[in-house]
């Protein structure tokens, strides 16, 4: 990214929330939303405004070759399911397709089940804890237990150990947090409020 220039964006899932009412909005306005409330930014340029309909399998259960087709990034899902990125797997996807696509002009081999096999092993264990872990977050809790979560972790982690957690499936700092974490949720119990 250029100086001076930010990429915002919003996504939805098709889990229902607990307060459903309050977050049913188009992306753009929740996208608008987060620039106001989160960036604090009165004037800004839009530059540029795209997107579609994702479609995700979970558990990465796509296809991923059919008929001298080889699919690639988001065609097998390999998009993170908590954080909603996706251009860095679509990169070590077709990195490692290339392997096979290599194999197949090289020999002729038309077998592209290693490929498959491969990614799974690859992503499929971090895969399931970030689709678990978005399915709890997205559907269980209401905004406001969001943002006590967002906040505790800008309080107790650096932006790198965020962004290795969310984006880079690393969970070490985040699990000897995690009796920090338990401990609040013990202290918010006892004034009857969830955390």
């Amino acid at each position: 990214m250029e100086q001076n220039i930010l990429k915002v964006g919003a996504g939805k899932t098709h889990l229902k929330s607990l307060n459903q009412e309050n977050t049913d909005k188009t992306t753009k306005k929740i996208t608008e939303q987060i620039i106001k409330e989160y960036l604090k930014c009165d004037t800004y340029k839009l530059l540029d405004v795209h997107g579609g309909i994702l479609r995700y399998s979970e558990g990465l259960k796509d296809k991923f070759y059919n008929n001298k087709v080889i699919a690639v990034g988001d065609s097998v899902s390999a998009i993170n399911p908590r954080g909603g990125e996706g251009i860095r797997y679509a990169m070590q996807s077709a990195n490692l397709a290339c392997v096979y696509i290599d194999e197949y002009l090289v020999k002729g081999t038309t077998n592209f089940d290693n490929y498959r096999k491969k990614w799974r092993r690859r992503k499929l264990f971090k895969w399931r804890l970030s689709e678990v872990s978005s399915q709890r977050m997205y559907s269980k809790y209401t905004d406001i237990q969001i943002e006590n979560r967002v906040q505790f972790f800008y309080e107790n982690f650096s932006t790198d150990v965020l962004i290795d957690s969310l984006f880079n499936f690393k969970y070490n700092q985040v699990v000897l947090r995690f009796f920090q974490l338990i401990r609040l949720k013990i202290e918010f119990a006892f004034k009857k409020d969830r955390f």
